[in-house]
């Protein structure tokens, strides 16, 4: 059964050390734990709920449960979790409600309510079909499983999400044949910070453009001020040397633009599972896929991936949705059964950075 240790909406946990000690003799502290009965979800009274942006605090809907079961009668919190009606149910896709309870009632204010039907894409002002479970999580080994689904139909008011859409910015040059028409995409990295990984296939350089298809809108590096962007048209190009593979880092800070250029010379694996903390085990990159790959045996363990066999760079998966992303940190990832492995990345551009486990 799958294990996580954090949740969507930054919900965080801490590791549990098993203890030499069992404080409570009704619960038994072994490495592992599993959920073996999921929680049941009881139909609520009412199933119908126009949730209003006037009384955002107020309780909306209370919601009860029977109790999950683990396998050595450990603790478990439980949470609410969203998902589209009429489609097949995917924890990656699904929406976490700001709420949590060891107990086996809850009760979901208007906003709690509100914000995850927003965020799974439910139109304002409309009657719509959703789908809740009960996710038990257990509090030792963070082995979690989710109840039957009950089916709402809720009327969401319109909201922000605190996001603002983001002013995109491009990549054209040497790595992408200088096609102005389809240029690479930086990913989005918040507060006016872009990046991007990129291979680089000659000593061409690169300029960072404002929209596809016009030359007036892009950036030049200044050659007496190396590292800062000026917006202005023509060469020289922004300077990339060596041909490799790069990670180029922007701030788009008015009056402060600026550029960062790393050359990653590896990417590799490295953990306990995959032999320890002190060497990684390096990748191969395949520049027709645009992918990098390394088949070892791991045991189990965590590992992490990260360049040039250092921590400044180095990737991790926070909703355990095979999606990377570039912020370095906890939590790692869990190997948890021993093997011959073939793991698989792709750094792709505008931030889908991807990875896939196949056992062999």
């Amino acid at each position: 059964m799958k294990k996580i240790t954090y949740l969507l909406l930054g919900l965080v946990f801490a590791f549990v050390s098993p203890s030499c000690e069992d404080e409570d003799p009704d619960i038994n502290v072994f490495g592992e734990e599993d959920v073996i009965v999921p929680a049941q979800f009881n139909t609520p009274e009412a199933t119908e709920f126009t949730l209003s942006e006037e009384t955002p605090d107020d309780v909306a809907a209370s919601f009860s449960w029977k109790a999950a079961e683990g396998e050595y009668n450990g603790n478990i919190t439980y949470y609410l979790v969203a998902s589209k009606a009429g489609e097949s149910f995917d924890f990656s896709k699904a929406e976490t409600l700001d709420v949590s309870t060891a107990d086996l009632t809850v009760e979901v204010t208007h906003v709690q309510m509100n914000k995850p039907l927003i965020d799974l894409g439910v139109k304002a002002g409309e009657a719509t079909d959703v789908e809740l479970r009960i996710m038990a999580v257990l509090n030792l080994d963070k082995d979690f499983a989710f109840s039957n689904p009950i089916t709402i139909n809720a009327t969401a008011y319109e909201m922000a999400t605190g996001e603002e859409e983001a002013k995109p910015f491009y990549l054209v040059g040497g790595p992408n044949g200088w096609a102005i028409d389809s240029p690479y995409q930086f990913a989005h990295k918040g507060e006016n910070k872009y990046e991007i990984f990129v291979h680089n296939p000659n000593d061409q350089g690169f300029k960072v453009c404002e929209t596809p298809g016009d030359w007036s809108s892009c950036w030049k590096e200044d050659t007496e001020n190396e590292g800062t962007l000026i917006f202005e048209e023509g060469d020289p190009n922004i300077a990339l040397p060596e041909v490799g593979f790069y990670l180029i880092e922007i701030d788009m800070t008015e009056g402060e633009e600026t550029i960062t250029k790393t050359k990653i010379d590896s990417w590799g694996i490295i953990g306990s599972a995959a032999g320890g903390w002190d060497n990684d085990v390096d990748m191969t990159y395949d520049v027709d896929s645009n992918t990098w790959s390394v088949t070892l045996d791991m045991v189990e363990g965590q590992w992490k991936i990260r360049a040039n066999d250092d921590w400044a760079i180095a990737l991790k998966d926070e909703d355990l949705d095979g999606i990377l992303e570039n912020v370095g940190g906890d939590p790692n990832l869990e190997m948890t059964e021993a093997g011959n492995y073939t793991i698989t990345m792709e750094l792709g551009y505008n931030g889908n950075y991807t990875y896939t486990v196949t056992k062999n």
